[in-house]
């Protein structure tokens, strides 16, 4: 039972080790430019990090001023440690663990076309209405901007730098011109997206790219190994359907695969998934908390100005992050861990003093553990009973809070900090350590 006490029974409800954290202007937090967030190769040549026992860990002797401007950098020298763990394994191969090798494959591959992720990304945002420090963070999170293709992800089957799945892509699809949709080979009659475009459809195309991938990990995966797909390779997925059923299914799939790994779709299919989960999940009254008043603005200069109404990372926009994680259950969880009633959400009210972390704290503390299930019960904001592992609540508060984290200057105090502290987020049943 030690990690469920840990996690649960000996936290206070709405304490943490994060109130020792610094009070924060949210208004104006001292947050990254886009632009400085978004991996790119750093303007000097990378330090010597041969003599380093641990490459991507131990800090590289330097020049004092070297090396503050190092750790000035948001991603520099995390880009320099891996081009190292590489360096190691091309002159010693198997000398690096398989997570190193994975995590540095991703920094690597990051950096690739910068200067049209940054562009997509502001005007992504404008296009939907997302604080881009909140679709930048989230983008950082799911794939810190790497080319990732196609994952199993748990029966998910997302693809891409947002880690998108198809049912997800057909909403944004749905809402393209007539014009964009032909350019993707995307259906022209209305597409129903929970049964013509399931996200388990794409399986079958996983399984052949897994195999065109010649022994080489699946998250090495490119556009290569998902296209030219025939149906009649993918069709006795598809056994109980008629043979018009399987052409429709293979249309969607092949044009969501044709295209969830280009930056100028994948980002504004994200954008566009975070403001429908904004509309439909975030209370009213969250909404209408830490918006600028009246000439008020984010008061950063960056390549575009931030123009929208509400604070850069505002909490109602973070609740819309967590619901892509965890679905709209995140504000019954907010709620009830407050104590909160349905009228009150709608309250602008309620939230006066409610923060980032404040959000991080009522979901990581929501509930009651019942040590029959392993799961952790509370109650919807209808009265009706909801349950989530411990593990998911861990990973979904950590997930919100390194969206914060991503685009925080580097050198400052935290704004936010996850709050499972030492132990991890570690998957547990009925008290029982997996």
């Amino acid at each position: 039972m030690r990690l469920l006490i840990l996690l649960f029974a000996t936290i206070a409800p709405f304490s943490s080790h994060a109130a020792d954290l610094v009070a924060t202007n949210w208004a104006q937090p001292p947050l990254m430019c886009v632009e400085d967030v978004i991996p790119g190769i750093p303007s000097k040549p990378c330090p010597d990090l041969s003599g380093l026992t641990n490459p991507l860990k131990d800090e590289p002797v330097l020049p004092e001023a070297e090396l503050a401007w190092w750790k000035n950098q948001k991603f520099g020298l995390s880009y320099c440690r891996s081009v190292e763990v590489f360096r190691r394994e091309d002159a010693h191969p198997g000398s690096q663990t398989a997570g190193a090798i994975e995590l540095s494959w991703m920094r690597v591959n990051a950096v690739k076309d910068r200067d049209l992720k940054v562009k997509t990304v502001y005007d992504a945002a404008a296009a939907n209405g997302v604080p881009p420090h909140i679709l930048t963070g989230a983008f950082m999170q799911e794939s810190i901007f790497a080319p990732l293709g196609l994952a199993d992800d748990g029966g998910n089957f997302s693809c891409g730098l947002g880690q998108i799945n198809m049912t997800e892509w057909c909403d944004w699809a749905e809402a393209q011109p007539n014009a964009k949709k032909k350019s993707m080979n995307w259906p022209s009659g209305p597409v129903d997206c929970f049964t013509e475009a399931s996200k388990t459809f794409a399986q079958p195309y996983y399984e052949i790219a897994l195999q065109r991938l010649g022994g080489l990990p699946s998250y090495q995966m490119t556009a290569a190994q998902l296209q030219n797909i025939p149906l009649s390779l993918v069709s006795h997925a598809w056994a109980d359907v008629s043979s018009d059923v399987q052409k429709r299914r293979h249309q969607i799939a092949t044009a969501f695969l044709k295209s969830c790994m280009k930056i100028e779709d994948a980002i504004p299919a994200k954008a566009f998934q975070l403001k429908k989960l904004y509309t439909l999940f975030v209370p009213e009254g969250l909404k209408q908390h830490e918006v600028y008043k009246s000439k008020e603005k984010f008061n950063k200069q960056c390549l575009q100005p931030q123009n929208s109404k509400v604070y850069p990372i505002q909490t109602a926009w973070l609740l819309a992050v967590g619901a892509y994680n965890a679905g709209g259950k995140v504000q019954d969880a907010m709620a009830y861990t407050r104590r909160w009633s349905q009228k009150e959400v709608g309250d602008k009210a309620t939230f006066v003093g409610f923060d980032p972390q404040d959000l991080i704290a009522s979901i990581y503390n929501v509930g009651k553990l019942n040590p029959k299930t392993g799961k952790v019960e509370f109650k919807d904001l209808d009265g009706n009973l909801a349950s989530w592992s411990p593990f998911k609540i861990c990973i979904l508060q950590r997930h919100i809070a390194r969206v914060v984290q991503h685009v925080t200057q580097p050198n400052v105090a935290p704004l936010v900090e996850s709050l499972e502290g030492a132990a991890g987020c570690k998957k547990t049943f009925a008290g029982e350590l997996l």
